[in-house]
Order: C-alpha cells, then sequence, then structure tokens
C-alpha cells in the first residue's frame, strides 16, 4: 500500500500560478479599500475615513491578517485530517500483519 500525499486530500487545493496570485493583489487591496471606506464611514459619517487614513490603513491590516490566518487554519485543519488518515492506514497495515497489537 503507498502512502503519498495527493492534493485529493484538500477540499480547496490553491491550483492559481503565482503570477496568477500576484496579479490578483491589487483587486483584493482594492476591495479591501473600499470596504474600508464604506465600513468606516458608515460608522462615524461620510468622509470620516478621507479624514482618517490610519483607519482605513488599520482596517486594511486587519482583513489581510484575518484572510491569511483563515487560510492558514484550513491548510493546518487538511493537513492534520490528512495525517491523521495516513496513520490510521498504516496502523490497519501493521494491524493485519499481526505488528500492531
Amino acid at each position: 500500500m503507498s502512502y503519498s500525499h495527493t492534493s485529493e486530500h484538500f477540499s480547496n487545493p490553491v491550483t492559481a500560478s503565482m503570477e496568477t496570485i500576484f496579479d490578483n493583489a491589487p483587486a483584493t487591496a482594492a476591495r479591501y479599500f473600499k470596504e474600508a471606506i464604506a465600513h468606516i464611514d458608515k460608522a462615524f459619517g461620510k468622509g470620516y475615513a478621507k479624514e482618517h487614513p490610519e483607519l482605513v490603513a488599520g482596517f486594511m491590516q486587519t482583513c489581510t491578517q484575518d484572510f491569511h490566518t483563515l487560510v492558514l487554519t484550513q491548510a493546518l485543519q487538511e493537513s492534520v485530517a490528512t495525517l491523521r488518515d495516513e496513520l490510521h492506514g498504516m496502523w490497519e497495515e501493521l494491524a493485519g500483519m499481526g505488528g500492531g497489537q
């Protein structure tokens, strides 16, 4: 039995090239920027975000950190599940040979 890791273990593998990811970064930043302005102006009044760019920057950093944390958490959860499944398969194989008792 083979214990090789394949992408089929991941429910949501990253398939984009580094170039595509890099090219999409400005659109992501623009989205965070627009969302920052909308949320800040909604909370404090129209034009407040323009008068307080530090709030916009902080909002964008928070969005980026949150996204990074969620992606990393998903990858770790998937890796742990894959490792668990692989170890379980090895344990079953050993038990079948009389060595897992």
